[in-house]
């Protein structure tokens, strides 16, 4: 195309390289059919209710615990860090 830099890419092209008002209303051109057409990856509907669902059971399951332990005798209800609550056995 006349009139237009060597560099076909309008993203590393400084103003100043810009030749002539044509070429930079065809680089505005091709800038916002590019943005336009820059698709990002949104979760599906699926995650959210998958997230929703596991934050409900967790919290199901804090409200119980913490009802065994306001209802039992001081002491007899072990608390166990959230962090060993998941492990089944520890090999040495």
């Amino acid at each position: 195309m006349p009139g237009r830099a060597a560099s076909s890419d309008a993203w590393s092209r400084s103003p100043s390289v810009l030749l002539s008002p044509l070429s930079s209303a065809i680089d505005a051109h091709f800038c916002l059919v590019a943005c336009a057409r820059v698709s990002v990856a949104r979760p599906s509907q699926a995650i959210y209710k998958a997230s929703k669902t596991r934050r409900v059971i967790k919290q199901a399951e804090d409200r119980r615990l913490q009802n065994r332990i306001k209802h039992s005798a001081p002491g007899s209800v072990k608390v166990k860090p959230e962090r060993k609550k998941k492990l089944v056995a520890e090999l040495e």
